[in-house]
């Protein structure tokens, strides 16, 4: 299962609205994905604090690592952070040189796919791709961290 929302939208999700979604999807799915806001918020700080493995997904450049530093910073103090890199076009920074400034494991390389986000805006999975790099990169993950 996969919870996220309108990035345009600032509002605060709702604690007890967050917490019973999760208790209702634990029992019925193996693994929730959660898009978590970089902003630090009691219901983010929750959510963190429940998680198996935090994955702060960085892209491959100054700006996107320079960006992610306070969100690792407030993710640090949890069992399993990991870095995931995702690769981007004219990207000037290798992944292990991205870990090794921000202090944390690789989790994974998550390739360039073209063509994903008009994939999604047609409700089409993934998963269905069976070519997919994004797919085999989100399998390796899940059997490195299983």
């Amino acid at each position: 299962a996969v919870l996220t929302r309108d990035r345009a939208d600032r509002s605060v999700p709702d604690t007890t609205l967050v917490r019973s979604a999760i208790r209702a999807l634990r029992p019925v799915v193996d693994v929730i994905v959660i898009d978590l806001p970089r902003a630090v918020t009691d219901v983010r700080s929750e959510l963190v604090a429940v998680s198996d493995l935090v994955l702060v997904v960085v892209t491959s450049d100054l700006r996107g690592v320079t960006s992610a530093r306070p969100v690792v910073d407030s993710v640090r103090d949890h069992a399993d952070v990991r870095v995931g890199v995702r690769r981007c076009h004219g990207d000037s920074l290798g992944p292990l040189d991205i870990c090794e400034w921000l202090g944390l494991p690789l989790g994974v390389v998550l390739p360039h796919e073209s063509g994903l986000s008009s994939s999604i805006d047609r409700g089409e999975a993934i998963c269905g791709q069976r070519r997919s790099r994004l797919l085999a990169a989100c399998r390796e993950l899940m059997a490195g961290w299983n």
